[in-house]
């Protein structure tokens, strides 16, 4: 992908996508895709409701639709910008990746997500009430 201006992923034999390294990283037209390319939190839109998001700009969320969350879109304070959903949970798991910081955070929901923070400041604590901050842009749609 870094090196990449167009990109052609297959499945078995058919093309699934094609597009910027940009466009298939964050629209992934399906689940293959979505699973396939990049890190990512895949949830059904039942789950996306289950964490507060009922509509995701402007579009009510549909039960049976997929959604995609990348772990480095969570936020530990709201910004200005946007319209931040707050979720409640703790962190149970973490791994170093070099420059950044994965967890798994075990929300009130008992959702599990992948979130990621950039290496440079100590570790967050596991096991420990926290609580997370998501931009309603920060989810997108399987196949839109």
């Amino acid at each position: 992908m870094a090196i990449s201006d167009d990109i052609i992923v297959m499945d078995q034999g058919k093309v699934q996508q094609q597009g910027s390294p940009m466009e298939i990283y964050a629209k992934p037209k399906n689940n293959f895709i979505a699973k396939f390319i990049g890190n990512h939190n895949l949830l059904t839109g039942s789950e996306i409701k289950q964490l507060g998001f009922k509509t995701i700009m402007d579009q009510t969320v549909q039960a049976q639709d997929s959604y995609i969350i990348r772990p480095e879109l969570f936020e530990q304070r709201p910004s200005s910008n946007g319209s931040f959903m707050e979720i409640s949970g703790k962190l149970s798991q973490r791994s170093v990746l070099g420059d950044r910081l994965q967890y798994i955070f075990d929300t009130a929901k008992h959702i599990p997500l992948k979130i990621e923070f950039l290496n440079q400041t100590l570790p967050l604590e596991l096991n420990r009430p926290l609580k997370l901050y998501l931009n309603e842009s920060a989810i997108q749609k399987v196949g839109d």
